[in-house]
C-alpha cells in the first residue's frame, strides 16, 4: 500500500487473473484502477510522482506513472513489502528475517534485522521505519525503528486489531489494511499513536 499525497494505492495480489493497482480515498472508495505490469505484484511504494511496484514472478521493480513505465532488476531475495526513503528502496527478506536497503538497480546497500518474527507491512516516515508485527491472525505491535535497526519505540493496541497486510503513511497518520480472522474481507484502518 502507498500514499501519493492525496490518495492511497493498493495492490490486488489476491486473484491470479486480476493485475491491478487501486487508487482509493481514505474512506475506501475506489477512485481509479491501473493495470500492473504482469502478475504476482506485491510491494508498493510512492516517491516523486512515481509508484514503485515489485513483481515476485519476474523479479523486476517497476516505476509506474501515467506517461512512462520503467523497470530494473530486483535483488535476489523473496519479499512482500516495499518502501522508499526518498533516495533508496527498502524491502523485507522473508527467509533471512531482515529488511534490506537497495538502490533502483537492485544493489543491496545495507540491512537491518526485523524486530519481530513476522511482519504485516512497513513504511518509511520521518527518518524511521515503522514496522507492524503480525501474530499470524492479528496485529501484534507497531515498531518505530531507526535506519540502523534500533527499536526506538513500540506501540501495542488497546484492542485486538485484524491481521495486517499492508502499511503506509499520509505524512500525519499511519494506515493499514487488515483482514478479519478466517474472513475474506479486508478493511482500511487509521492508527493513532499515543506518545
Amino acid at each position: 500500500m502507498a500514499y501519493d499525497g492525496t490518495y492511497l494505492w493498493v495492490v490486488d495480489e489476491g486473484v491470479a487473473t486480476s493485475h491491478k493497482l487501486y487508487q482509493i480515498d481514505k474512506n475506501g472508495t475506489v477512485i481509479s484502477t491501473i493495470e500492473t505490469p504482469g502478475s504476482a505484484s506485491s510491494g508498493l511504494t510512492y516517491n516523486d510522482g512515481y509508484l514503485w511496484n515489485c513483481n515476485s514472478f519476474t523479479k523486476k521493480l517497476y516505476r509506474i506513472s501515467v506517461s512512462e513505465a520503467y523497470f530494473s532488476q530486483l535483488p535476489e531475495f523473496e519479499f512482500q513489502y516495499l518502501t522508499h526513503d526518498g533516495t533508496n528502496l527498502w524491502a523485507d527478506d522473508i527467509s533471512a528475517g531482515k529488511i534490506h536497503k537497495f538502490d533502483d538497480q537492485g544493489e543491496i546497500l545495507g540491512s537491518i534485522v526485523l524486530p519481530c518474527s513476522q511482519i504485516g507491512g512497513f513504511v518509511y516516515s520521518d527518518s524511521y521505519l515503522w514496522i507492524v508485527g503480525n501474530s499470524g491472525f492479528s496485529f501484534e505491535k507497531l515498531y518505530q525503528v531507526d535506519l540502523s535497526g534500533n527499536i526506538v519505540a513500540t506501540f501495542q493496541s488497546s484492542q485486538e486489531l485484524p491481521e495486517p497486510y499492508a502499511l503506509t503513511t499520509d505524512g500525519v497518520n499511519l494506515w493499514y489494511i487488515g483482514k478479519e480472522t478466517f474472513g475474506t474481507s479486508y478493511y482500511l484502518h487509521k492508527l493513532e499513536l499515543n506518545y
